[in-house]
């Protein structure tokens, strides 16, 4: 029990400072950056002497993980979230997708085709600027027309990144694939994707509130 309370503590941890998101706000893909944290845990976020909690440089990790270490802890996570759907059916563990998704974790993770917080921020604020642009061309459009080829591209872009879903499951994707629910307890809603792939096997994705904002 001690070493579930340790790795549920540094997952919240890790959720509180560098997503800065609640723990029902997590998808798949803050699933698979943890799981690249773990592989190599900041030195900030190390402190090799066993210091009480209290103490103002203890940090939550004694040194890097061990591969063994780190699927323990990514186990520990996944349990969390199915303790979680228990009062929340609508749920979807993001854990257990991003271990489906990812490559194995003693394996180099490949970062080359990834897209940058930086590169992201850009590629939204120019999306952004189109929108307000097409707003500004179209004085006598309805707001729901005018810019709707940047609001569809946004979603698409955010589909993609928190799901990551292949370009032929999106193509075939339809709003009667998604679920949104209440959680209970809580402001925001549960949502999923049912994915469609090769061979009638099908899959839920989790969807951020973000997506489910934009998918409104």
């Amino acid at each position: 029990m001690r070493a579930y309370t340790k790795e549920t503590e540094r997952f919240l941890l890790w959720c509180l400072h560098l997503p800065r998101k609640p723990v029902l706000s997590i998808d798949v893909a803050d699933c698979v950056a943890y799981r690249r944290f773990l592989a190599e845990v900041p030195a900030d976020w190390i402190e090799p002497m066993a210091l009480p909690r209290g103490h103002p440089a203890w940090k939550p990790f004694r040194g890097p993980l061990k591969p063994a270490s780190q699927r323990h802890a990514l186990v520990v996570v996944q349990a969390l979230f199915d303790g979680l759907r228990e009062s929340n059916p609508a749920m979807v563990n993001p854990m257990a997708e991003a271990r489906k998704q990812g490559t194995a974790v003693d394996s180099p993770v490949s970062t080359g085709r990834s897209i940058s917080d930086p590169d992201w921020a850009w590629l939204l604020a120019q999306i952004d600027r189109a929108e307000a642009k097409a707003l500004v061309r179209q004085p006598g459009s309805t707001t729901l027309r005018a810019g709707a080829i940047q609001r569809r591209l946004r979603l698409i872009l955010h589909l993609l990144r928190s799901t990551g879903l292949r370009l032929s499951e999106l193509v075939t994707a339809s709003m009667a694939d998604v679920c949104a629910v209440p959680l209970e307890g809580a402001r925001m809603a549960a949502g999923y994707i049912t994915v469609h792939g090769s061979g009638a096997r099908q899959r839920k994705l989790p969807l951020s509130g973000e997506v489910l904002s934009l998918i409104r």
